[in-house]
């Protein structure tokens, strides 16, 4: 019994015992505490701590906030509560108690490295770099902080500091796999597909089976031109974890993109089978259905997210272009108007509005949402191209070919559009132009 004592404040502390007996040896230690203020807050801040392992949040934050009162001096009732306010998301408040903790001890680094993550969760990543450059300087050898530090150099646009500090982490840790990973990204911002190879490549000798980094290096080897390898690395994405939804989109994306629409449709029913809840992937199907002309798949498809989504906006417009193909041109503007009573300047579903009404001869309704939908989306390509055709329909050649011209101007690979170009030229007698626009056209493919 005499060793109680001893042993109280030793449990309180932290030297021995789980979070529970922690708790209950400082609320005993508390409740005995005479009028000593420093003590009462060391007791107050220890229970806190404890509080904080037994995820009682609110609790925590009012031992700390007694902490402070008892001894506001103690930078440590100042972290804590910190601590205790991030968890209960008083961001604002956190960061307000870590730059007390600063102010008493300019050079806790633990302290600049979570307010660093506070800013960098509210946008302010000026704020978060100038945190992690000052905890670096006192740990420079910390690793989590000089990984932050890269990707909050990344955010700001610093690039190459951002690659420098993945090399410092790397040389400290060679397997660190979050630099790896970064490392590559770089380059893929960059567009530097080449760089971003290599650099998943290394990352690939260190993980080998790494599901995410085959996805990676398939994106890479796309972004190259070697479709049969990034088909293999997002196949061996898939082999090593068939959950991985994102490989399963890539290689859905280059299988549709090199013209095999049925390997796409298998692929993103695949994702729909892991996230048969996500709207999102039941439009990406119902797309490729409706690309494949699978009318009658892609109408079940879009019903089941709508079933999910009422009022998704995506699928509306999806089942809008379905009953469009179907020739049900009453229900397509139904959907298209449901959407754009909600979204006036949705451009999509002004665009396939403006295709019904041009399908009906409603040529003056079209062409007022095609300038709707490029007031939305300026510059848009396929607007243009849309509008060129239309103004040709209705023998306006000069406003055509200015749409057509525009159209071109902004994707000069557009082989539609040089065609579309082409016979309103040859509609003004103007065979040489025309005949320039059917040689590109061909060249592009169209």
């Amino acid at each position: 019994m005499l060793a109680a004592p001893l042993i109280e404040p030793a449990v309180c502390l932290g030297a021995a015992g789980d979070p529970k007996s922690r708790l209950e040896a400082c609320t005993r230690l508390i409740d005995a505490t005479g009028p000593d203020r420093s003590i009462m807050a060391r007791y107050r801040t220890a229970r806190g701590n404890a509080r904080l392992s037994l995820k009682d949040d609110d609790g925590a934050e009012a031992d700390f906030t007694a902490a402070i009162m008892a001894a506001p001096e103690d930078p440590d009732g100042w972290f804590g509560r910190a601590i205790a306010r991030s968890k209960r998301d008083e961001p604002v408040l956190a960061i307000a108690d870590y730059d007390t903790v600063l102010w008493l001890t300019p050079g806790d680094a633990d302290a600049l490295y979570n307010r660093a993550q506070l800013r960098s969760a509210a946008g302010d990543h000026g704020g978060a770099v100038s945190d992690l450059e000052r905890a670096r300087a006192i740990t420079p050898k910390d690793l989590d902080t000089l990984v932050n530090l890269g990707f909050e150099y990344g955010e700001v646009g610093r690039l190459d500091d951002e690659l420098a500090c993945y090399a410092a982490v790397l040389a400290l840790d060679p397997r660190r796999r979050s630099a790896l990973v970064n490392r590559g990204a770089v380059y893929w911002l960059r567009n530097d597909w080449a760089g971003a190879a290599r650099a998943w490549d290394a990352a690939l000798d260190v993980y080998p089976k790494d599901s995410d980094l085959h996805r990676r290096r398939g994106g890479a080897a796309e972004n190259l031109g070697d479709s049969k390898r990034a088909r293999d690395e997002f196949s061996r994405a898939i082999a090593l974890d068939p959950t991985n939804a994102d490989a399963f989109r890539n290689r859905a994306e280059l299988e549709a993109r090199l013209g095999d629409q049925a390997k796409a449709v298998a692929d993103l029913r695949m994702i729909v089978t892991l996230q048969p809840r996500d709207p999102a992937a039941i439009d990406e199907l119902a797309e490729a259905l409706i690309d494949k002309h699978d009318l009658a798949d892609a109408l079940v498809a879009v019903q089941s997210g709508l079933a999910l989504a009422p009022e998704n906006t995506a699928l509306r417009i999806d089942r809008g272009r379905v009953f469009w193909l179907q020739a049900s041109y009453g229900a397509a503007l139904s959907d298209y108007d449901a959407v754009l009573s909600r979204e006036p300047r949705n451009s999509a579903a002004l665009f396939d509005r403006a295709l019904v009404y041009h399908q009906q001869d409603h040529d003056v309704r079209a062409i007022r949402d095609l300038d709707a939908a490029l007031a939305a989306d300026p510059g848009d390509a396929e607007t243009l191209e849309k509008l060129g055709e239309i103004y040709a329909g209705i023998d306006d050649y000069v406003t055509a070919l200015e749409d057509l011209d525009a159209a071109i101007a902004a994707d000069p690979k557009r082989a539609s559009a040089y065609r579309q170009r082409a016979k309103a030229e040859r509609a003004q007698g103007q065979a040489a132009a025309a005949a320039v626009d059917d040689a590109a056209a061909k060249r592009l493919g169209g």
